[in-house]
């Protein structure tokens, strides 16, 4: 995800497009719009608002776009997805995908009351505040769950196909992202815990906390992008170069289908320790961009379950009321340009979806310690 600021203006859009014809096809579509505030405004029985009615206008021009990942955001919930990129946010804990008119959890983060629900990644969710996902739009899910701190949510849900429905009422938090954790395994060998990409400073951060363990960890460094569902792509692309990846780390694709090639300038902290990453079905995104880098300049070897596969970049656009729009305006291949999107990252070597969780790092050690 990308912040950018978009000022729109209606007397100022015809310089948006190149040629007359394309200023004249949105002239059409502009009048039809003015003709439908005019036929609600002078004839309705309910006297509407009219900003009401932009900003469901916008809402709507938004949805139908069809693309679960963009949404139109008021003001408030504008200001709340900005905090986000410095680790702030009221929410229950959990990345949702909308597929199919299906609501799956894409991923759930540590210590959150999604967490302490119960709900975990590929989990389905049924109803909110007891309406049926399959009867509403994406718009519309968005607007559900919204809330401010301390409102509780209603959610029914359903962890694996074929399971029985579970309710639940899930309290909002506002919560302080901890974007990693560290920890000292035995005979050299660390722990590195990425729980988020959605931190302006994590690659700082990153940086500190190898430099200052660096005699520590000189037989094997463990990445951890378990349940990661990703954040800012500029983050994932510095630590893969912290991490010794050089050159291009992905390959990002416009809405024009102009490709650029984003390549890292960051010099490697641990040049020569093994690498071993663990990922599952929650890691998304900016995660699954680290992952493939790694992955495919053989820098690391990749251990656990398939990836999500959200190859899909949103910016985050303000417009002049202070409402906004995160908007997907890019997708993106890894770094050998494979598309993963819907697909997901292959690990090298998978563990079993019945491996419990905290098997897992002492699996990888076993990448990792000689024989």
């Amino acid at each position: 995800m990308r912040k950018t600021s978009c000022w729109l203006a209606c007397c100022f859009c015809f310089g948006l497009f190149s040629g007359p014809a394309l200023a004249s096809n949105f002239s059409k579509h502009l009048s039809k719009l003015i003709q439908v505030v005019q036929v609600l405004v002078t004839q309705s029985l309910q006297q509407p608002d009219l900003d009401s009615l932009m900003q469901g206008a916008a809402r709507g021009m938004v949805a139908a776009l069809d693309d679960p990942y963009s949404s139109y955001l008021s003001a408030d919930n504008y200001v709340a997805l900005s905090k986000e990129q410095s680790g702030e946010v009221v929410g229950i804990g959990v990345e949702l995908a909308y597929r199919e008119q299906r609501l799956e959890v894409m991923s759930v983060l540590e210590d959150t009351p999604a967490e302490r629900a119960g709900l975990q990644s590929g989990a389905e969710i049924l109803s909110i505040e007891g309406q049926a996902v399959e009867r509403l739009s994406w718009p519309e899910i968005n607007q559900l769950l919204q809330g401010e701190a301390g409102q509780p949510i209603g959610l029914s849900f359903r962890l694996s196909p074929g399971s029985a429905p579970q309710q639940k009422q899930v309290p909002r938090e506002l919560l302080k992202l901890q974007a990693l954790s560290f920890s000292l395994l035995s005979d050299g060998i660390c722990q590195l815990k990425i729980q988020t990409f959605f931190n302006e400073r994590l690659h700082e951060q990153v940086a500190e906390t190898l430099l200052a363990n660096a005699d520590s960890c000189e037989s094997g460094l463990i990445l951890d992008l378990r349940n990661n569902p990703g954040g800012l792509v500029a983050e994932a692309v510095q630590v893969a170069g912290q991490l010794g990846t050089q050159g291009t780390v992905v390959q990002v694709v416009s809405n024009t289908g102009k490709l650029d090639l984003i390549e890292t300038t960051d010099l490697p902290i641990y040049p020569q320790t093994p690498i071993v990453v663990l990922v599952n079905s929650g890691t998304a995104s900016a995660a699954e961009i680290l992952a493939a880098a790694l992955q495919e300049s053989g820098r690391a070897i990749v251990l656990g379950e398939n990836t999500f596969g959200k190859a899909r970049v949103q910016s985050l656009l303000g417009l002049a009321d202070g409402t906004g729009i995160s908007l997907t305006t890019n997708s993106y291949l890894t770094r050998l340009g494979k598309n993963i999107h819907g697909v997901g990252i292959a690990p090298d070597f998978y563990f079993s979806p019945e491996t419990p969780a905290e098997q897992w790092t002492e699996l990888a050690l076993d990448y990792l310690l000689p024989l």
